[in-house]
């Protein structure tokens, strides 16, 4: 060989160079194998060693990766007044220098809706990765848009931008049990609501609250009424009902009271107030009146 090799490169007997190098430039040379049987061959070679790059890679969720300046986050509807569930991206380094300089920054319409969380780390080693949440709380109801910028020494994806979006909306009055299933109140996966929030109607009601059991068959819906449960509406549509429970009683909108055992309704009744120490509504089939 007739230059040496970068710093931390060796040349095996068998022609094969190997090592890390440690000395950035460009190394050339020739390469002359011998065999006492056949003539001399003679190889050149040049080797540029430069700089260990960093790749920077976003994911969210785990394992879903983004494209810098294409992927688009929506943060859902959320209620105008309350946040989301914090959003978790991860920043990876896949490169095998160090993923140096990471900052996340914000802006658009409406930057301030968009709560960005600390990154756990500002630097990362080849192969290691941080994280960090993204809030959505909404100022109005509508679309709300943003974007966040992670910013770091990656050569071609500096910053990586991410575009985010969500719905700011009113809380949901109307809330239809799901499935003809017995179960909960209190779960959300028991209800629809009117503005496909998925959340469950609050434990001591609303007085502009109206709750539908629309679906034929016997099943139970269960809440603990002790603190009472205010509501405008409680509807049953196509099938009688069976209302149980320990002195369970209604205050009508207009004059007139019903207390347990109440009339059973066909359609619907229109309560202001339902209060018990405990409780359930239970619908059953359909059944001629007496």
């Amino acid at each position: 060989m007739s230059r040496l090799l970068s710093n931390g490169l060796t040349l095996g007997p068998d022609g094969v160079i190997s090592g890390t190098p440690v000395t950035m430039g460009t190394f050339s040379g020739t390469i002359t194998a011998t065999n006492t049987a056949l003539p001399d061959a003679t190889q050149t070679f040049s080797i540029v060693i430069g700089q260990a790059l960093a790749e920077i890679a976003v994911e969210q969720p785990p394992g879903t990766n983004l494209t810098d300046g294409s992927a688009s986050i929506n943060c859902g509807r959320v209620i105008v007044g309350s946040s989301s569930s914090p959003i978790i991206f991860t920043v990876k380094n896949l490169g095998v220098g160090d993923l140096t300089g990471l900052a996340v920054t914000k802006d658009g319409t409406h930057a301030n809706d968009f709560t960005v969380g600390t990154l756990g780390a500002t630097t990362l080693t080849s192969g290691n990765s941080t994280t960090f949440s993204v809030t959505f709380a909404p100022g109005t109801t509508g679309s709300r848009t943003a974007a966040i910028h992670i910013a770091s020494n990656d050569g071609d994806e500096n910053p990586f931008d991410i575009m985010l979006s969500g719905t700011g909306t009113i809380a949901p009055t109307v809330f239809t049990w799901a499935a003809a299933v017995t179960g909960s109140w209190n779960d959300a996966t028991n209800w629809t609501d009117d503005q496909a929030i998925g959340i469950a109607p609050n434990a001591a009601g609303q007085a502009n609250y109206s709750l539908n059991f629309n679906l034929s068959g016997v099943y139970t819906a269960t809440h603990n009424l002790s603190a009472g449960f205010q509501l405008n509406q409680l509807n049953f549509a196509g099938s009688s009902a069976t209302l149980a429970g320990n002195s369970l009683s209604f205050s009508a909108n207009t004059a007139g009271n019903y207390t347990s055992p109440p009339p059973v309704p066909t359609a619907s009744l229109s309560p202001a107030m339902m209060a018990a120490p405990c409780g359930s509504i239970r619908q059953a089939p359909i059944r001629p009146s007496a």
